[in-house]
């Protein structure tokens, strides 16, 4: 079992169109690798087993969902290209979100993350992950200096 992986309790039947089915279950073997433990159901469903542990369970349909389109648009894509795609769309789909609510403890453990790792600076879709502010722009917005 991948270390991605997390086996879930109850787990998720997912209705999908023939053609993500299918494609879900031609491509299990690389979701497999990337935390999904994803089997055929029945008539157009697909069982998922097992899901990355830092994905939350409510994101579990959307994100089986989007790599399936993902997947059915870009079948010439080579195995490492879906693979690195793949773990693009978990980790963003896992991400902190605008408006989450987080923790004191959860914020410290995200500031001494990037602190320790200063190579992090973007998303995995490219955006920048944080920005620095000058001392001066602050005092600019509250009038303080012109």
């Amino acid at each position: 079992r991948d270390t991605f992986a997390q086996i879930l309790l109850y787990p998720v039947i997912i209705n999908l169109s023939k053609e993500e089915h299918n494609t879900i279950i031609e491509c299990k073997d690389i979701l497999y690798k990337a935390g999904y433990e994803i089997d055929d159901f029945d008539q157009g469903r697909v069982i998922v087993r097992a899901a990355p542990h830092y994905l939350d369970e409510t994101e579990i349909t959307d994100s089986v969902i989007e790599l399936a389109s993902y997947l059915m648009d870009n079948k010439n894509h080579t195995l490492s290209e879906k693979a690195d795609n793949i773990l693009h769309t978990t980790a963003c789909r896992a991400a902190i979100k605008g408006g989450n609510i987080s923790s004191t403890q959860e914020l410290i453990a995200l500031v001494q993350m990037l602190e320790d790792n200063p190579g992090l600076r973007y998303c995995p879709h490219g955006r920048p992950i944080s920005t620095t502010i000058k001392k001066r722009d602050i005092e600019k917005q509250f009038g303080r200096i012109q």
